[in-house]
């Protein structure tokens, strides 16, 4: 498929985007700022510069880009990357000429990244909500894809600056799937828990609409979220719904490990492969932080919007 990502930052727009690449869709992208950077991939077929500004938004301005695009270019979806990007084409999903990867209503978004209006909902559902300081247990996330509130892929996953660990948390499932159906949630979203180590029970802490940052070793270890979320949107359930318990040293850990090569898993060296594949890139983005405008990188027609990048 011909995919328009719509991302206003840079590590996480380009994360998304290389897995939906893998799914073996092509990827173009609209967007602006820290996004421009994401010229210089290889998984990038094309970018596009938007005028809108998430600071004051005027959702008009993306309706009309998306409208241009699809005419123009003739793309089959619109998806987002990050959390400006899944907020604002929420916005503009009803106004728009093309069909967009599953998504919540504005309303249930703003709900979930208020933390009052977070918490408020959870203890009306009665589901209980804390810091992770009030608990002594350990910290984990949880992903989940979903559709009408019903959570068709899920992973557990509890990450440490070295690795990327994925495991059996039931009573976290149990929890987030009675959120999802309350809310009836649409798309990807990302929860935060504290699993009391006495009890096992799982507490809620934050959720927050959209891919989770760890996107990429996901893919690596068999569950592409953004493949999903594409493959959903044409009504297609996920072959791969879970993973299994799975640890991979992420990088630089696995490059610090090619001194001792057998001690790398193959999902270890996947996962060192994704990177050193575009590894200036990749160390570029991990130096971006806020909102840095970035200069364009290799086409200066980047720099124009939509319609005249077309015109020209």
């Amino acid at each position: 498929m011909n995919i328009l990502l719509l991302g206003f930052a840079s590590a996480q727009p380009y994360h998304v985007m290389r897995c939906a690449a893998a799914a073996g869709h092509s990827v173009s992208v609209l967007g602006n700022g820290p996004a421009q950077n994401l010229l210089r991939s290889r998984a990038c077929t094309d970018l596009y510069l938007s005028d809108f500004d998430y600071r004051a938004p005027d959702y008009r301005i993306l309706t009309a880009e998306i409208a241009h695009l699809a005419i123009a270019i003739g793309f089959d979806l619109v998806m987002p990357s990050d959390a400006v990007a899944t907020r604002a084409l929420a916005a503009v999903k009803d106004e728009i000429p093309l069909p967009t990867t599953p998504l919540a209503e504005p309303g249930i978004i703003d709900t979930l990244n208020d933390p009052a209006r977070f918490a408020r909902f959870c203890t009306e559902h009665g589901m209980t909500v804390a810091e992770g300081e009030e608990i002594n247990g350990a910290s984990l996330g949880i992903s989940v894809l979903c559709e009408r509130g019903r959570i068709v892929a899920q992973m557990i996953e509890e990450r440490s600056e070295s690795h990327f660990r994925t495991r059996d948390a039931p009573d976290l499932l149990v929890t987030v799937a009675r959120l999802m159906a309350a809310i009836g949630y649409d798309g990807i979203a990302q929860c935060d828990a504290v699993v009391d180590w006495t009890t096992g029970l799982a507490t809620l802490t934050a959720c927050r609409p959209g891919f989770p940052t760890s996107v990429a070793p996901a893919m690596i270890a068999g569950l592409n979220f953004a493949g999903a979320a594409i493959d959903l949107a044409q009504g297609i359930l996920p072959l791969q719904p879970t993973l299994p318990p799975t640890v991979i040293k992420l990088y630089p850990a696995a490059r610090r490990a090619l001194v001792t090569p057998w001690r790398l898993s193959r999902s270890d060296r996947r996962l060192f492969a994704y990177h050193w594949h575009e590894r200036a890139l990749c160390r570029d983005l991990r130096r971006i932080e806020g909102d840095v405008v970035l200069p364009m990188m290799g086409d200066e027609t980047a720099s124009l919007s939509p319609r005249e990048r077309l015109a020209s």
